[in-house]
């Protein structure tokens, strides 16, 4: 039913804990529909998300990410989901382990930003130009999504080499800053030494947001070791994985690989194993 690249479905657990020795790590319990407690370890920002994942208190409403692979009915006549899931259970610690789970425990949602977002307010924007200010004002950006991209928590205006101007409104993991164009509105990677404009990311902010959407849905990409059936077409799910994305990513915006070296690259990455596991 899913394929790597895929957006992944929240399977319902609790949070138990913090995992010794590594802040920022929960420990979470998921009972399947068998009622089989299963323990799994991960970071808080995957388990539960937000600015602040680690819970005040224990337990917790918490998710796994999971992939759904068929339906089943068991002797009861119950309708079953055979998943697996991102990480290994520490029960088993093995990957692509099969969980089967009732239907009302999994969720198909939206993006769900495990880093928060940041939402511009006016005071923040009372130095840029009308027309940006209205379209940052009407979005809110992750604060930060894998390692592609970091939202600044304050937007600022600057002037290219050219005379375009542009609205810095984050950075991708090279250091390149990411900025909205003024003069069509479209989000472009700039050379934060020279400001000079390297190439066009997506032609507006919605898109980009959108794009970014699909790199958090379905990260990790592809898993390794084997959990996933290898493609008739593309051999492994890293290139499986890629290829889904690079579809989605056409549907938001047709022009995203028209003069876009960052999700070229992005894609490249995917590919060669990067952002995968």
């Amino acid at each position: 039913m899913h394929q790597p690249g895929q957006a992944w479905s929240l399977l319902a657990a609790q949070a138990i804990g913090v995992d010794v020795g590594y802040p920022g790590w929960l420990r979470v319990r998921l009972v399947d529909a068998a009622g089989t407690s299963w323990s799994f370890v991960d970071r808080a920002t995957n388990l539960v998300g937000g600015a602040d994942p680690v819970p005040a208190s224990f337990p917790a409403p918490a998710h796994l990410r999971c992939r759904v692979h068929r339906v089943e009915c068991d002797d009861q006549g119950r309708e079953l989901l055979v998943v697996t899931i991102s990480v290994e259970s520490v029960d088993t610690l093995r990957r692509g382990d099969e969980f089967r789970v009732l239907p009302e425990q999994v969720t198909s949602p939206g993006t769900q930003w495990r880093s928060g977002t940041v939402g511009y307010e006016a005071g923040a924007l009372d130095a840029i130009e009308p027309a940006a200010r209205l379209v940052l004002s009407q979005h809110d950006l992750p604060r930060a999504v894998i390692t592609i991209f970091t939202a600044d928590p304050v937007p600022a205006q600057l002037v290219d080499p050219s005379g375009a101007r542009l609205v810095r409104i984050g950075r991708t993991r090279e250091e390149d800053l990411v900025c909205l164009a003024l003069d069509d509105l479209s989000i472009c990677a700039v050379d934060a030494g020279s400001h000079e404009v390297l190439s066009t990311i997506n032609t507006s902010l919605s898109a980009f947001i959108a794009c970014l959407g699909v790199c958090e849905n379905g990260y990790p990409f592809a898993l390794h070791g084997g959990d996933y059936d290898d493609d008739d077409v593309y051999g492994d799910p890293e290139s499986l994985a890629a290829e889904t994305v690079r579809k989605a990513f056409e549907e938001l915006d047709p022009t995203a690989f028209d003069s876009s070296g960052f999700w070229v690259g992005f894609l490249s990455d995917v590919r060669s194993g990067d952002h995968c596991d």
